[in-house]
């Protein structure tokens, strides 16, 4: 051969490797993506080309990642499972995080629909673990993408994992959609996880004004269970606005929190209202319980005559004296009573 027809031969060459280059790219770019689409869930066996094409496909247009998930997905819905595991073994060579997080949950999707073909229970088990796996390290490392951690949520209740159910939450939960911080309030409350809990009741009476009454009393149970008294005493307050009984709840949580005054004074605004006198004995014993003495005998100076003539507060109001060791002041109030007897 002579020394030309070398370097038409080489020449050729290097050209033809060209026109092959630019062939490939313009088809990847060029080649409709539904048309691809179909092409390749078409396939029946053999995917190794499909697999090669795929990998050079995403080295030169990295936005096909989202066809590709795609894809992946689609291929394990249609029972090409086969496929659908090529397809992850490229997604893998992705350190996308958000291509990460997808890729995760279509390797649990994988593996569920490999376990329903196993009728074995030992198999089955053993794939069960693997999904818990999966589901364990996406509820540690966390989900950003909401429909993904919808996806994840239901999953972790049909395989009784309240724990991650839990987490996958806390990513639903920052929509502010009334269903799932209303999931969150009962889950949290059952792992008793009270902080979160109380995070989402909060949210709810914040953007759920339609049910304010219903998370109000949520939020007033929330609070006691988690020992947020204030937040409780706050809750008690609205909803006695209501129902007065609460008032009672409140001053109650006063006094657990030693402030027997505060509970005090709140009786005795509820029997300036009402004028009713159980009330105003109740705050009488509050006083009492927490060793107010001064501020008793000021109070029941300020209301003793004008039951004089009522035997029973009368007598209630010297057992009080006498429980609190103001003994001249019960000796005072009896003289009282009796000159005032015919």
């Amino acid at each position: 051969m002579s020394h030309a027809d070398k370097q038409f031969e080489v020449a050729t060459y290097g050209e033809t490797l060209f026109i092959a280059a630019i062939f490939i790219f313009v088809l990847i770019v060029l080649y409709p993506k539904a048309m691809l689409q179909e092409q390749i869930l078409a396939e029946s066996k053999n995917y190794d080309l499909t697999t090669a094409y795929l990998r050079n496909m995403i080295k030169l247009e990295p936005q096909n990642d989202e066809l590709l998930v795609r894809l992946t997905k689609l291929s394990i819905e249609r029972g090409k499972l086969d496929l659908g595991g090529e397809l992850l073994s490229v997604l893998r060579q992705s350190n996308v995080p958000a291509l990460i997080e997808q890729r995760r949950l279509l390797e649990y999707r994988l593996l569920k629909a490999e376990r329903a073909l196993h009728v074995a229970i030992e198999e089955q088990n053993k794939i069960d673990d693997t999904l818990r796996a999966l589901m364990a390290q996406a509820a540690a490392e966390g989900v950003k993408d909401i429909d993904l951690a919808k996806v994840w949520f239901e999953e972790a209740m049909k395989l009784e994992e309240p724990h991650h159910a839990l987490a996958f939450l806390s990513v639903l939960t920052r929509s502010n959609e009334p269903y799932w911080l209303e999931q969150c309030l009962y889950l949290a409350g059952s792992l008793g996880a009270y902080d979160q809990q109380f995070e989402c009741v909060e949210a709810l009476l914040r953007h759920d004004g339609a049910h304010h009454r219903q998370w109000l009393l949520a939020r007033y149970h929330v609070a006691l269970a988690s020992e947020r008294k204030d937040r409780a005493i706050e809750s008690a307050l609205e909803l006695a606005l209501d129902e007065p009984r609460y008032y009672n709840e409140a001053a109650m949580l006063y006094a657990a929190l030693g402030d027997y005054e505060a509970a005090a004074d709140l009786m005795l605004a509820r029997y300036r209202e009402s004028g009713d006198v159980r009330i105003l004995l109740r705050a009488l014993d509050w006083l009492r319980s927490g060793g107010l003495k001064r501020r008793l005998v000021e109070v029941m100076h300020a209301y003793e005559e004008r039951y004089l003539d009522d035997p029973k507060v009368s007598n209630a109001f010297m057992r009080i004296y006498l429980a609190s060791e103001q003994l001249e002041e019960a000796r005072r109030l009896a003289s009282k009573v009796l000159r005032r007897q015919p």
